[in-house]
């Protein structure tokens, strides 16, 4: 899923390993990001951009489409940050946001 989101942060820090926080939790790594850590969106991405995109290709069966739809889902995922309490698992949580996005389409 490398250059999904290429681009997406202006700011990055060279110096900074993403794998010296990969070994957190998805929930951990959700609240860093949400407190401004853009690495930690780096590991969710790379942890579970393939296995949304590989959701959507199945359930649309259409590749372009699905890759959009993936991108959608980050994106409302990023915009969700602030707002996480917390009270479930993150990938529940990513998933109920699948889930949304996928009826809006169905819908349109």
């Amino acid at each position: 899923m490398p250059g999904l989101f290429r681009g997406l942060f202006s700011k990055r820090n060279p110096g900074a390993s993403v794998h010296s926080i990969g070994g957190l939790s998805d929930e951990e790594l959700y609240r860093r990001f949400a407190d401004g850590d853009e690495r930690a969106f780096e590991v969710l991405l790379d942890r579970h951009g393939g296995r949304v995109l590989g959701y959507m290709h199945r359930f649309f069966g259409d590749y372009e489409l699905a890759c959009d739809l993936t991108q959608d889902v980050f994106l409302r995922v990023i915009s969700a940050a602030p707002d996480f309490r917390g009270n479930c698992s993150f990938l529940t949580f990513l998933f109920r946001v699948i889930r949304n996005l996928c009826i809006d389409v169905m819908r349109s």
